[in-house]
């Protein structure tokens, strides 16, 4: 089924990178112009680089789990494994394991009488793994078997827990079993079902399964079926990546990919204006704006590249209302909406991005296609101090000494997080500073950010993003999806907000097979949302992607993906590298 909602195409030429590597992008880029890449086959002596720079430290490739990586391992899924289907740039599936998507008319796609559903999933007969090893439907039972594990800190299980069975009847034919409806059951991507190599990892799995994860399997040893192979891992610099020969769908037309770790957003940026690297993916972490602006001008001029930018996310502000919310008070409607009310956000939008930035009232993009229909679902907050006070003072707090709010001899203080920096999060709280809310920020290093636990035990507010499609934005505030010891803190829903009817609402959003019913749980999702302010909306966040040094081949993304982000990495193997001119 189709149920991709596209936006109208928000792309802009801005800026030109490079590469990253012991020869520049202009060295790399003449080197190529002496080789033909061809579809199979090994390398010519003309060897064609790229580097890609990463803003973390990648700790595993499976980013799912435990101690799991963000950016860079979400982006690398599709570099060095491959998966049910491809979520391309405007949000539809192309199959890629599969020889074909799932589908009604031949039958292929069934609801069962007793109301659950069957899927066929026929896969590519010439799939083999980094070690030679043929890609099977045995592979695709174990993997989803290990997904599903209760005893396996998967962050991302919602759609495997509704797949109640798997059959493989023989070795190119896996027939799944659903619960209940799922209507993205033709789109299975890297969060709902990653495949790992059975003939690898099973034993392991089976005898030992408390250091399961713990392996290097995961990361410098990894065997995937994606066009690039791990070929050198050094923690904490740089992953090296060779072209896989035996790519199913031929070989890249890159050779080697150098992915270099950068998490300081000032050392990024340095690295784009050395013209050190070709191309940067942070899914909208990226370098100030206006700093990027400024390279865009001086490297158009030269015609040395492009960055593509495209809406990847919304930015909110994620109230604690579970773990020891710090005022207690937190969990009031009022004081949420109070906390909004004082917010500058067209002030914010501009400081973020400029004349292209464009205010959040909640996940839904002015250029999404169905906008239109949708935006009278949504109660608006425009600045309004006066009224913020107004709903603080009837929640009982009053001006105390020193300008700061106090309730019951308690001073309205709080922390605040960013995993993106303090820009953010000091804006915000010089606004609320107006209302007497003392708002200070909490930096966080590295491990920190890496620690689930950590993450979820905020006891005030974190500014953070979450990506646009419909099963990513309920599950981020679902019952279920709280984070807590149980579940090794692996849900995202970190600030604990629970409501019956934002859950109801998810649960239809998941089983509706029609395109008009999840229409309407979204209409009705957006009146709940507003009203109720689980999540405070900020801005939209954008994405930059630059090609740069003769790097050809991102596509800037039109649509959003059902679950997380699209990917720019989706069509990594045709990306090329052709003479600057």
């Amino acid at each position: 089924m189709n149920n991709v909602v596209l936006r109208s195409a928000v792309l802009m030429t801005i800026v030109a990178l490079v590469a990253c590597s012991p020869s520049s992008p202009a060295q790399s880029s003449r080197a190529g112009q002496t080789g033909q890449t061809r579809a199979e086959g090994p390398a010519t002596s003309a060897q064609k680089t790229i580097t890609i720079g990463m803003d973390e430290d990648i700790a595993n490739l499976w980013d799912t789990i435990q101690s799991g990586g963000g950016t860079g391992a979400r982006e690398m899924a599709n570099m060095v494994n491959q998966h049910f289907v491809a979520i391309t740039s405007d949000g539809s599936p192309q199959p890629r394991l599969l020889a074909e998507l799932p589908s009604f008319d031949k039958g292929t796609w069934r609801l069962m009488p007793d109301g659950r559903m069957e899927t066929t999933y026929k896969l590519r007969s010439n799939v083999s793994w980094h070690d030679g090893a043929p890609f099977t439907a045995a592979d695709v039972l174990f993997s989803w078997q290990i997904g599903r594990d209760p005893e396996v800190p998967n962050a991302n299980q919602e759609a495997l827990k509704v797949l109640e069975q798997m059959e493989t009847p023989d070795a190119s034919t896996v027939v799944a079993t659903w619960s209940t409806p799922y209507p993205f059951a033709d789109r299975l991507e890297h969060r709902e079902l990653y495949p790992l190599p059975a003939h690898l990892l099973e034993r392991q799995y089976r005898e030992a399964k408390e250091s399961f994860l713990a392996q290097p399997f995961f990361n410098q040893d990894f065997v995937g079926l994606g066009p690039y192979r791990v070929n050198r891992w050094e923690s904490g610099s740089h992953i090296e990546l060779s072209a896989f020969d035996k790519f199913f769908l031929g070989r890249p037309k890159i050779d080697s990919v150098r992915i270099q770790f950068i998490p300081d957003s000032n050392t990024m940026l340095a690295n784009l204006r050395a013209r050190s690297l070709n191309s940067m993916l942070t899914l909208g972490s990226a370098p100030d704006f206006d700093a990027m602006m400024g390279l865009k001008r001086d490297w158009e001029a030269e015609r040395y590249g492009t960055v593509l930018m495209d809406p990847i996310s919304y930015r909110f502000v994620e109230v604690q209302q579970y773990h020891n919310p710090s005022p207690p008070d937190l969990t009031d409607r009022r004081v949420r909406t109070a906390l909004l009310l004082g917010i500058d956000r067209p002030e914010l939008t501009k400081v973020a991005f400029g004349e292209f930035g464009v205010t959040a009232d909640s996940w839904l993009h002015p250029s999404f296609a169905n906008y239109q229909l949708l935006q009278d679902a949504m109660t608006r907050y425009p600045t309004d101090k006066r009224r913020a006070m107004s709903l603080l003072q009837e929640a009982g707090w009053q001006m105390g000494s020193g300008g700061v709010l106090e309730k019951a001899g308690r001073q309205f203080t709080l922390t605040m997080r960013d995993s993106d920096g303090e820009r953010d999060a000091n804006i915000i709280a010089s606004d609320w500073k107006e209302l007497g809310i003392v708002g200070s920020y909490e930096q966080r290093n590295a491990v920190a950010l890496r620690d689930r636990q950590d993450r979820t035990t905020f006891s005030g507010v974190d500014v953070s993003s979450n990506p646009m499609g419909l099963a990513s934005v309920t599950r981020k505030t679902a019952t279920y999806n709280i984070a807590i010891l149980e579940n090794r803190w692996t849900g995202t829903n970190r600030g604990g907000y629970s409501n019956p009817a934002w859950d109801e609402l998810d649960h239809r959003l998941l089983v509706s097979m029609d395109d008009k019913a999840r229409l309407d749980v979204e209409r009705e999702m957006l009146r709940v949302y507003t009203a109720d302010l689980p999540l405070l909306p900020l801005y939209f966040r954008n994405d930059l992607v630059p090609q740069s040094g003769g790097l050809t081949g991102v596509v800037a993304n039109t649509g959003t993906a059902h679950r997380g982000f699209i990917l720019h990495s989706w069509n990594i193997a045709d990306w090329d590298l052709q003479p600057i001119r």
